[in-house]
């Protein structure tokens, strides 16, 4: 692991096991405050709130915090234990219900409960410990597979940029996005990484900005409208973005938006998104977890939208702007902003790990009209190819 990097943890237990330790992202980059969360109202709020935010990392919290309440529990009685289990569960899964990753380690920590019926309480609170550091290991084996089939199709000295945070605070460690980026410093590629602000919640500015800047990363912070600039001049190499949720179809979706003849995908998966061809291709990847996708939405347009309210834009670090303002915030789609870029755009690879290959298969099992995307897992290797139904 980098220098710099392993002192920021993002998700861990105390000694005990009874309490959630959590880097509090709301006070970064000014301050590195660690909370102690002890109760369930504590936990539900620092995921609303955003102090642990990001799709993995909120999955991991989730998974810790039912562990560690769980713990803290003197009953005895199975039936009143696995209700109150369950209770918590569909409780903390309130604080961001379109989170994928949030439902997913929920449903996971209860299942491993269900599946032992004969064991008793004291058993069930190992079971729960044993299930959240899975959970978490897992996370970390996943974003080193994404980075080291991303930095496979990468060069030193590439500029790249990246949108929002899907780095080390976002996940367990490395990133999704970025884990290439860490990869490839440890091994001397020299990235020159340009990382957008990312409006409303500056989570470009204030985290990735941040935690590349801290690990040594050559990083330059822009506003969000420069993206397109650099494109047309030729500094940006590549894009590597992460997200919260992948509908089945994505790399349709992502097609129809960025083409606006609306022409179908070509023959190859690195030729998807069609624009004039102004300046050399640019290509687009995207790392994610395959808990990000999502079994039952096929397509973009059935993903929840969760609007934003206006205190990001209203109230830039915390001071009233000195107009009267009405403002809609709704986080708006990268793929719409790039889609103004003077470049031709190939979305080139959508990096998927899952540590069993089976659910992902069947994930894009659901893939229609021969939609493609290539998908890395530990089965398979750098010469993934993408076949004609959308699966590896």
């Amino acid at each position: 692991m980098i220098t710099g990097l392993t002192e920021l943890q993002t998700v861990r237990f105390n000694e005990a096991g009874d309490e959630v330790v959590i880097l509090d992202q709301t006070q970064l980059p000014s301050k590195e405050v660690y909370v102690s969360l002890h109760t369930p109202e504590e936990i539900w709020e620092a995921i609303r709130k955003l102090k642990v935010r990001g799709a993995p990392a909120i999955g991991i919290a989730a998974a810790y915090g039912l562990s560690a309440c769980a713990q803290r529990w003197a009953e005895s009685d199975t039936g009143s234990f696995l209700s109150r289990l369950h209770k918590l569960a569909a409780y903390l899964n309130g604080a961001r219900p379109t989170a994928v990753n949030l439902s997913a380690s929920l449903k996971r920590m209860l299942r491993v409960v269900d599946q032992h019926p004969d064991l008793g309480c004291e058993a069930w609170k190992q079971l729960l410990h044993r299930e959240a550091t899975k959970i978490r290991e897992e996370d970390a084996a996943a974003c080193r597979l994404i980075g080291e089939h991303a930095l496979a199709r990468l060069k030193p000295g590439m500029g790249i940029l990246t949108h929002c945070n899907a780095g080390h605070l976002a996940v367990s460690e490395l990133g999704t996005a970025l884990a290439p980026i860490y990869l490839g410093q440890e091994r001397g590629y020299n990235f020159r990484v340009y990382a957008d602000e990312t409006r409303p919640l500056l989570q470009g500015a204030r985290l990735t900005a941040y935690e590349l800047s801290k690990a040594g990363v050559n990083v330059t912070l822009l506003c969000d409208n420069m993206a397109a600039s650099l494109m047309q001049k030729g500094v940006i190499d590549a894009v590597i973005v992460g997200c919260d949720r992948v509908a089945a179809i994505v790399v349709s979706d992502i097609n129809d938006r960025l083409s606006p003849k609306k022409e179908p995908p070509t023959t190859t998966a690195t030729n998807i998104g069609i624009l004039p061809p102004i300046s050399p291709a640019i290509p687009i990847a995207t790392g994610v977890r395959a808990t990000t996708v999502p079994t039952d939405v096929p397509t973009a347009i059935e993903i929840k939208q969760a609007a934003k309210k206006s205190p990001g834009i209203k109230y830039p670090a915390g001071n009233t702007l000195s107009v009267k303002l009405t403002v809609a915030s709704v986080a708006p789609t990268f793929c719409a902003s790039m889609a103004n870029a003077p470049a031709r755009i190939n979305i080139d690879t959508i990096y998927i790990t899952s540590l069993l290959a089976a659910p992902l298969e069947n994930t894009f099992n659901r893939s229609v009209n021969g939609n493609r995307a290539v998908v890395a897992t530990p089965h398979t290797d750098d010469k993934t190819k993408a076949t004609d139904n959308g699966t590896v």
